[in-house]
């Protein structure tokens, strides 16, 4: 696969301890495999000279407290509380200087973030996306990225 490297970028998805470690809350069996792929693909897309954005699903403990339409916590159990291990992007896989951190506090990356206007910003029209959680977070982020500006605030 060739990719326009000024115009693309890949976005990881949710490689965080709460995922992808077996003490992790939310541990998803197989997602430490996907560890060393995604390690892979960052290193060989950043040698090429393309922008690398991480996510990072991180909720305060009090986010679901008035939510009476949808609760995280009930769903799936308290998971990637902020500023705890399961929040971090795991050990092996290391955001460098330049890269965009996204905190995101639901499954779609592009929902109330910065992501969006760095894409913009950047001039990326692009997008290659890997991660954990296909099913869901990877699911939803690619699914808005895929959506036209006027259906969402994603490009």
């Amino acid at each position: 696969m060739r990719l326009d490297t000024d115009s693309t970028a890949v976005v990881v998805v949710d490689m965080q301890n709460g995922f992808c470690h077996p003490d992790g809350s939310l541990y998803a069996p197989g997602s430490e495999e996907a560890v060393e792929p995604v390690e892979q693909v960052v290193d060989r897309v950043r040698d090429a000279g393309c922008e690398v954005v991480w996510t990072r699903d991180v909720h305060p403990p009090e986010q679901f407290a008035d939510a009476h339409y949808y609760d995280e916590f009930e769903r799936w159990g308290e998971h990637v509380l902020e500023g705890s291990w399961e929040a971090e992007i795991v050990a092996e896989l290391d955001p460098q200087e330049g890269d965009l951190v996204v905190v995101k506090h639901t499954y779609d990356a592009f929902h109330e973030t910065q992501l969006e206007g760095w894409l913009d910003a950047h001039g990326i029209d692009d997008l290659v996306v890997c991660g954990t959680l296909a099913n869901v977070c990877v699911l939803h982020t690619a699914g808005s990225a895929g959506l036209p500006p006027t259906s969402c605030s994603a490009k």
